[in-house]
């Protein structure tokens, strides 16, 4: 069994996210963004409880969060979750798609078709473009083409989440669900940073922006509490017998030493 596998589940997101087509919240733009892509169906009293840890999530992130909603409804145990699911494309053909999506996810099953009515309506949208946009075959085809694309990456129930692409079986509290959402920034400054240390002038450009920094310092008003922290003494070894040094003595003295000598190995 692949690690791409798991009893029968596909555990990387296959299609991934494609800001033009998906419904996207976020900074996808952000180097330390994370992204969650979730099939849900809006019926779904499990989707409900996670749109409350999501929400928590954003409030803790911000842009930082990349939430990615794709259909899946479920007609036979959520009647009504085609309409939903029909009723929020409709809207997004107005622009509208989160403002929709909010909204149904605030309802409860069964819901009708006047329902979706009101809360367009309540939206300010344009009404006969919304009837006619909900009744459409394209709006029908774009759930169906989600839905058919979760069932390709093992999407079996509501909700099934993808995190950084790969797909998340852990619990949907907020503090497991932000632990696993740290998980692959923290590894992505790792890696980064790991990148930049192999660099062959890594060191070099450390070395200019501390020699830039420390002019800076110098020559604005920051140049007397400057001063005073180099001349701040710092001591080492045990009393009566430690070795007390100004910071700039210990940098001249001591950490120049070091440099000079990994330089002259």
């Amino acid at each position: 069994m692949s690690e791409e596998t798991h009893a029968g589940a596909v555990l990387r997101l296959l299609r991934p996210i494609d800001s033009s087509r998906d419904h996207v919240r976020g900074d996808a733009a952000s180097p330390l963004a994370v992204s969650v892509v979730g099939y849900e169906d809006f019926l779904c009293p499990y989707c409900h409880r996670l749109r409350a840890v999501v929400e928590r999530l954003r409030e803790v992130l911000g842009d930082r969060l990349v939430y990615v909603f794709r259909h899946f409804p479920n007609e036979r145990a959520h009647p009504g979750a085609e309409l939903a699911a029909r009723a929020a494309e409709a809207a997004a053909r107005q622009g509208r798609f989160w403002e929709m999506h909010d909204r149904l996810f605030g309802r409860e099953a069964p819901l009708r078709e006047d329902d979706v009515l009101d809360l367009a309506r309540d939206l300010g949208l344009d009404m006969e473009r919304f009837a006619q946009d909900l009744a459409s075959d394209s709006a029908r085809a774009r759930v169906e083409e989600d839905r058919e694309n979760g069932r390709r990456n093992g999407v079996t129930g509501t909700p099934t989440l993808f995190i950084d692409g790969m797909r998340y079986d852990g619990a949907w509290d907020f503090h497991s669900m932000l632990e696993a959402l740290e998980r692959p920034v923290a590894a992505r400054v790792h890696r980064s940073a790991r990148a930049f240390a192999n660099l062959p002038t890594s060191a070099g450009l450390v070395l200019l922006v501390a020699a830039v920094a420390a002019l800076a310092c110098a020559n604005t008003p920051l140049a007397p509490t400057y001063e005073r922290m180099v001349a701040s003494r710092f001591g080492l070894g045990p009393a009566g017998a430690m070795l007390s040094l100004s910071i700039r003595d210990w940098f001249s003295e001591g950490l120049l030493a070091v440099f000079f000598l990994l330089v002259g190995l």
